[in-house]
């Protein structure tokens, strides 16, 4: 879909998901992913960091619906990813209701291409999410999910920025095992 976010405008209207920093995603500790369902219960997931995400609570995707209910999802750094507040996606919609996504320029999200969803639920065809921004995800390159696993081969997720997350290489999610492989 060519879903192009560019430095200065960035998705607009996601539900307050702002980004005031020139960090991005910082610490992810917390992600918990149960199998069998994709994302289920990612509660708690906190980011403990002067940037990026800082506390995303409440991260709830349902099984079979792909993401359901992320409801509550703040993140309170003077940077990264601010107030993301009920995120709700609907099976068979693929991205929903994305209200109030806010990304300012120079920072937030910047290379975030070939997201790509092959499901009948959840997110569906999110392709060339393309972030065009100076700091924050830089490349998140191949964000495959395949249908009836959840996260399944999230591949190659490089983030070079000089903050946030740096090199996340390689994060591949397999069916029935949640967070398998993050080297």
């Amino acid at each position: 879909m060519f879903f192009e976010l560019h430095a200065g405008q960035g998705l607009h209207n996601l539900m307050f998901f702002e980004l005031h920093a020139g960090q991005g995603l910082h610490n992810l500790m917390f992600f918990e992913l149960h199998a069998g369902q994709g994302l289920h219960n990612l509660m708690f997931f906190e980011l403990h960091a002067g940037q990026g995400l800082h506390n995303l609570m409440f991260f709830e995707l349902h099984a079979g619906q792909g993401l359901h209910n992320l409801m509550f999802f703040e993140l309170h750094a003077g940077q990264g990813l601010h107030n993301l507040m009920f995120f709700e996606l609907h099976a068979g919609q693929g991205l929903h209701n994305l209200m109030f996504f806010e990304l300012h320029a120079g920072q937030g999200l910047h290379n975030l291409m070939f997201f790509e969803l092959h499901a009948g639920q959840g997110l569906h065809n999110l392709m060339s999410f393309e972030l065009h921004a100076g700091q924050g995800l830089h490349n998140l390159m191949f964000f495959e999910l395949h249908a009836g696993q959840g996260l399944h081969n999230l591949m190659s997720f490089e983030l070079h920025a000089g903050q946030g997350l740096y090199n996340l290489m390689s994060f591949k999610l397999h069916a029935g095992l949640g967070l398998h492989n993050v080297y």
